[in-house]
């Protein structure tokens, strides 16, 4: 079996659509494992929520009637929930970063149409910037840990 050895004691082989890390013992990573499937559906996930988002808060803004935008409110919610499941899956991790956080940011806003509905273009409009301002922020800033990691490591030291 063919590895790849980093500098740093990784080792890395392809297995299919899977691509296996393994960490020295010593290294606190632990055996990450990613997936090019969950990778390919966080894209598509991603850019229907992006499309179904757009169309729902240009309704919103050329003035169309709430009723015919139910569809695409819906289409909108279940898409983020999804992404945010996709996001969220290797573990609770996500939920301490920065880019968790502009979620639940997001989704409050969300929440204040149904209370200020006069100002609901506004409130898309900082949804939609807020989405596009976290997706190009630099790594550094989208995993921010704004709350610390207190999880106890595997020498029993947090």
């Amino acid at each position: 079996m063919n590895y790849r050895i980093y500098s740093d004691g990784r080792r890395e082989r392809h297995l299919g659509y899977w691509k296996i890390m393994k960490y020295p013992a010593n290294g606190s990573q632990g055996e990450k494992t990613v997936s090019m499937t969950v990778r390919a559906c966080n894209i598509a996930l991603r850019t229907a929520h992006i499309a179904v988002t757009s169309v729902l808060a240009g309704g919103h803004y050329f003035g169309m009637e709430p009723e015919r935008l139910h569809a695409w409110l819906y289409m909108t919610l279940l898409s983020g929930a999804a992404l945010m499941m996709v996001e969220a899956y290797p573990g609770r991790r996500w939920y301490c970063e920065a880019r968790a956080w502009m979620v639940f940011a997001k989704i409050l806003l969300t929440a204040l149409i149904a209370w200020q509905w006069n100002y609901r273009v506004l409130w898309l409009l900082l949804i939609i910037i807020i989405g596009s301002v976290g997706s190009h922020m630099p790594k550094a800033l989208r995993h921010y840990k704004v709350i610390p990691d207190t999880a106890p490591t595997r020498s029993g030291r947090q």
